[in-house]
């Protein structure tokens, strides 16, 4: 569903909350380019759509700067294609949209339908447009552009970088699988996978995969992986579940690789039982903590079966 010849501002964010309040699973507009907050919420939507048939909305129009942003936006959504295809999938077998208005998880809570400019892209991510507050439920929540913790329950103004649109934030327990950098869709094979979890509460997600181009899927040609986590007495355990189901073309193995956000301090990483080489360079399996304090922790080529992951 396309909002129309109704630009990209807020009245097309209030349509498209309308739309999802009515069960469209697949809802875009017009993409604005001309303002960082237009670019953040056109490419966090279902479907991204940038009408550049006509007037001046091709983003290398727009000036170095607005075009950096563009660019930024549009390798994000990329690598982020295993997050949204898992979405569309939800989407078809239980008519719970991807793009949900904050009613639909919160339909309790007051403060939620007084959320105009904010939306739930799936269950992981809040993203927000065209303001600097919003609304966050009650628990811990993680700004994904600085990594600050928040908590929940209240009206909150997050820091957002100069090259940003608004607020993102991503509730604890939160798990986002992301893909390789691509310029597009089939430019490489489907070999590397980063699944990013956020710390504090336990939280689960099913992995989608077919093999995106036939109505296979419809027969069961399809393949979903669970991967869940949760605190523990010892620290923080991620488990990723055997692969259920099979596809022509599925690749068997992958480039592994997990980010923990907002662990604080961490002192070891096991998986399955052994203990991993805390290491920036040199063989894998082995972790390192980044320049922002998360966990990456790098498996190396193998298989998405079976893993367990404790971090303490």
């Amino acid at each position: 569903t396309w909002t129309g010849d109704t630009g990209g501002g807020e009245g097309p964010l209030v349509a498209c909350l309308n739309l999802s309040l009515s069960g469209h699973g697949m809802n875009t507009r017009d993409m604005d380019v001309t303002t960082p907050a237009g670019i953040q919420f056109g490419m966090m939507l279902p479907w991204a759509q940038l009408n550049s048939w006509n007037y001046w909305r091709h983003p290398w129009l727009q000036g170095e700067r607005l075009q950096a942003i563009f660019t930024d936006y549009a390798r994000l959504r990329y690598r982020m294609l295993p997050y949204i295809y898992s979405l569309a999938r939800a989407a078809r077998e239980t008519g719970l949209p991807m793009m949900r208005a904050m009613p639909l998880h919160w339909p309790d809570a007051p403060d939620a339908y007084d959320c105009l400019r904010q939306y739930m892209f799936g269950p992981s991510l809040l993203v927000s447009a065209f303001t600097s507050e919003v609304w966050l439920p009650e628990g811990v929540w993680h700004n994904f552009w600085t990594g600050e913790a928040l908590d929940g329950g209240g009206w909150v103004k997050p820091e957002v970088p100069d090259d940003r649109g608004a607020p993102m934030l991503v509730p604890a327990g939160a798990i986002i699988p992301m893909g390789p950098d691509i310029d597009y869709v089939g430019q490489r094979p489907d070999d590397e996978l980063t699944v990013h979890v956020w710390a504090g509460a336990p939280g689960s997600f099913t992995l989608y995969e077919d093999d995106g181009t036939s109505y296979h899927f419809e027969g069961g040609a399809f393949r979903t992986t669970e991967i869940a986590c949760e605190p523990t007495d010892a620290g923080f355990c991620v488990t990723v579940a055997a692969p259920r189901g099979d596809f022509a073309g599925a690749v068997a193995e992958r480039e592994l690789s997990f980010v923990l956000h907002g662990l604080g301090a961490v002192s070891s990483v096991a998986c399955n039982g052994n203990a991993l080489p805390a290491s920036a360079t040199g063989p894998r399996p082995r972790w390192q903590v980044d320049d922002r304090g998360d966990a990456v922790i790098s498996l190396g080529r193998r298989d998405l079966s079976e893993v367990e992951l404790l971090i303490t």
